[in-house]
């Protein structure tokens, strides 16, 4: 897109150029104040115009990870108490968080990084959700505008490389741009065709003053969730151990639960498409359990299960970490084959603040699912061994 250029601040009075003052005059009129030059006045900075946007948005969850360009919308965010930030271990968990939010909820997710490595760490994030016409508001820290282009310290060309994976993408260095900027990426990413928007912000937009923005917006309409399109690659009567273990869980917990699948679990869930979630067409590693977070910290109140593999498990599992401290009742079950060897994985879960079951098979799972559910203050693991398909 074409940037407006920047608008320079009027020049200030010095001692060394100050205009000599005025002689009052008794007969003069009493000074009035002069309503459009109040009017003029910068009130606000360009962060805290963004999270004007975000509030008039109706957004009240944020996933994401500061860093050096974007620090000032994290300081504005004190300054926006209906927004809940949601400080991540990893970006590509922001990505995933605000996914599994958006599938869950119908309402668009946001998420939000620094420049350079951060914002491309959520590239696999947004990407998934490009395939799988999931709705996203990706907020990025840039470098001032001034080194755009430069290879400074922490640039990337971050509207480019998402380019091909986003419904669009806005570089924005007025601030008096970002409020419209961030709504339109909200219309286009809850539009017709959903799907992520990058904004990416220069640092020095961010921290410029600029007039309150007068903000007509109304935000969408929370989409009904769609039945996914769970592939039923086991039909019933030739299961696989995998997916009977799968059949354990879904009848353990019941209809009004969700299960975020990971991996390639998707193709062997039988149980109902409306309890479902998955990275359809990729399958994408790690996607389970930050999507799972995001989904119950937007239906809270709801029991929530990450299924995944050890692979994909321990592609995000650090953001266990983010479930325990923000005491998000999570489970995870954990699937792997019998002659599968993995780390202990019970034990990286109770050093992040979780739960472990102790180990079982598909015999034992559905006492330890009624386990699970018993602990309400933290994330809870389950891992379940099945022996190999014959």
């Amino acid at each position: 897109m074409t940037v407006a250029p920047n608008t320079a601040p009027a020049p200030m009075d010095t001692p060394g150029n100050a205009a000599a003052p005025d002689v009052p005059d008794a007969h003069a009129a009493p000074d009035v104040p002069d309503a459009h030059a109040a009017a003029d006045v910068p009130e606000i900075t360009g962060a805290d115009s963004l999270m004007r946007a975000l509030e008039a948005a109706g957004v009240d969850l944020v996933f994401g990870m500061p860093g050096g360009a974007i620090l000032p919308a994290y300081d504005a965010l004190l300054g926006a108490p209906s927004i809940r930030h949601v400080l991540v271990r990893h970006e590509q968990g922001a990505g995933h968080a605000a996914a599994g939010y958006a599938q869950a909820t119908g309402r668009v997710g946001v998420c939000m990084a620094t420049s350079g490595p951060g914002a491309t760490n959520l590239v696999t994030a947004i990407a998934d959700a490009h395939v799988n016409d999931v709705p996203l508001v990706v907020i990025t820290g840039q470098v001032p505008k001034e080194l755009v282009g430069t290879d400074a310290f922490q640039e990337v060309d971050f509207c480019g490389v998402t380019r091909p994976v986003t419904r669009h993408s806005y570089l924005v260095s007025d601030p008096a741009e970002i409020a419209e900027r961030v709504l339109d990426a909200f219309r286009i990413a809850g539009g017709e065709h959903p799907g992520p928007v990058v904004v990416d912000i220069t640092k020095d937009a961010l921290q410029r003053p600029v007039r309150q923005p007068a903000l007509a917006y109304q935000p969408a309409q929370a989409r009904p969730r769609p039945a996914p399109a769970v592939a039923r690659d086991t039909p019933q009567g030739t299961a696989t151990p995998m997916a009977a273990a799968l059949d354990t869980l879904a009848r353990a917990t019941g209809p009004d639960t969700l299960h975020v699948l990971g991996g390639e679990l998707h193709h062997l869930w039988r149980g109902s498409g409306e309890t479902a979630l998955a990275s359809h067409q990729w399958s994408t590693p790690g996607y389970a359990l930050p999507a799972a977070l995001g989904a119950a910290m937007g239906l809270p109140g709801r029991d929530v299960w990450a299924v995944t593999d050890p692979g994909c498990f321990l592609a995000t599992g650090r953001e266990l970490v983010t479930a325990a401290l923000n005491q998000v009742p999570l489970k995870v079950l954990v699937l792997r084959g019998a002659g599968e060897a993995v780390a202990d994985l019970g034990g990286m879960a109770e050093a992040m603040g979780c739960s472990a079951l102790d180990r079982t098979d598909p015999a034992g799972l559905a006492a330890s699912v009624e386990r699970a559910h018993a602990v309400h203050d933290r994330p809870v693991l389950v891992e379940c061994v099945v022996p190999d398909a014959a």
